[in-house]
């Protein structure tokens, strides 16, 4: 995929995918360039939201996958057995595979209120592997 527009017709129709996946009634509308992200979130300031690789506004409905990202992206994985748990930090490129993933995290944070930690990442990787939950609606 060679430019921006191919890359947000393919996550805009990933985002009605995993949205009906994860039982969201009203699909978020999403946005990929933080001047974007402004305008729908009536935000005036962008201090270090050009670094960002996505955001998600729970009261605007709304998600930002940053496609104007240039730095460094860092990979969480984790590993080992539940008592003794432990993290794993890779350095990968930015591809549609982690705007994919970030687009993923990003309607977990809408659908539950959940922080980052084990369970954020797992229900990450359910969604992944295709896991269906029954609908629920934003208020």
């Amino acid at each position: 995929m060679k430019n921006k527009i191919q890359k947000s017709k393919v996550l805009t129709r990933d985002l009605v995918k995993y949205s009906e996946q994860i039982g969201l009634t009203a699909i978020p509308r999403i946005t990929f360039s933080p001047k974007e992200w402004d305008k729908v979130c009536n935000n005036k300031r962008r201090t270090k939201r050009d670094r960002w690789l996505g955001c998600s506004s729970r009261k605007d409905n709304a998600i930002l996958v940053n496609l104007e990202y240039a730095g460094p992206v860092q990979s969480v994985e984790y590993r080992g057995r539940k008592n003794k748990r432990y993290q794993v930090i890779k350095n990968v490129k930015w591809n549609m595979k982690e705007a994919r993933h970030t687009l993923i995290h990003e309607l977990v944070h809408i659908r539950w209120k959940m922080s980052h930690g084990y369970e954020f990442w797992k229900r990450i990787e359910q969604i992944e592997n295709g896991r269906i939950f029954p609908s629920i609606e934003i208020k």
